[in-house]
């Protein structure tokens, strides 16, 4: 529904541990695993008194996760994650997301390796406003747990239902490889726009261009 739209830019109110149960979804390629603190209670004796096992559920398409994660390590190239790399090193893929709430009271951000997902929130108790930004605040808290934390780059194989094409980025529109700027996008198998004849100057395609700016900033 129209009325929930803004629920994708996080227009909720939620807790850390709330935005890393949704964020390990994307991280997991779909499959949901319930965030626990605790695995087991063991006696005195450390014999197994309570076990907590894992419950994994495929929530949402292996397809659509793809693409979000692709959308997400855009982000950290050259959206407002991109900061991440002047401490980090270039070749470690790392997908995330910044966050700010309306009058700077919530500095956020979420991103996650191969092997590591972290959620960094900045706020202050009274919610007053902050000087801070998600990619002034919260990212920079979470670039240095990352850097101390050596995780392994983040990995994504290619579902079948996916397939790469070639978009001329001004346009959003498909474009021959030869193309000058022409870059490859991932999209759901019967999706994709049409290859292109030529190079000439196309009509932008607003909706496909506005979304990915929207993840971008």
């Amino acid at each position: 529904r129209s009325s929930d739209l803004s629920m994708l830019l996080g227009a909720g109110a939620l807790s850390p541990m709330e935005v890393a149960t949704m964020y390990q979804t994307l991280a997991n390629g779909g499959f949901n695993t319930p965030m626990r603190g605790i695995r087991s209670v063991l006696t005195a004796e450390g014999e197994p008194l309570k076990r907590y096992p894992f419950q994994i559920q495929q929530r949402f398409d292996p397809g659509a996760i793809y693409l979000t994660q692709a959308a997400m390590q855009r982000v950290m190239r050259e959206g407002t994650g991109r900061s991440v790399y002047s401490r980090l090193p270039a070749n470690l893929n790392l997908a995330g997301k910044t966050g700010t709430s309306n009058d700077s009271r919530d500095s956020w951000f979420a991103g996650f390796s191969q092997d590591l997902l972290a959620v960094v929130w900045l706020g202050r108790d009274d919610n007053g406003k902050t000087p801070l930004t998600g990619a002034t605040g919260a990212l920079q808290v979470w670039t240095g747990f990352m850097a101390k934390a050596d995780p392994l780059p983040l990995d994504m194989p290619m579902p079948d239902n996916v397939v790469l094409a070639w978009i001329d980025p001004r346009t959003g529109l498909g474009s021959d490889p030869g193309c000058p700027g022409a870059v490859q996008m991932p999209y759901i198998r019967g999706s994709e726009p049409a290859a292109g004849a030529g190079c000439g100057n196309q009509a932008p395609a607003t909706e496909v261009m506005d979304w990915v700016r929207g993840w971008l900033n």
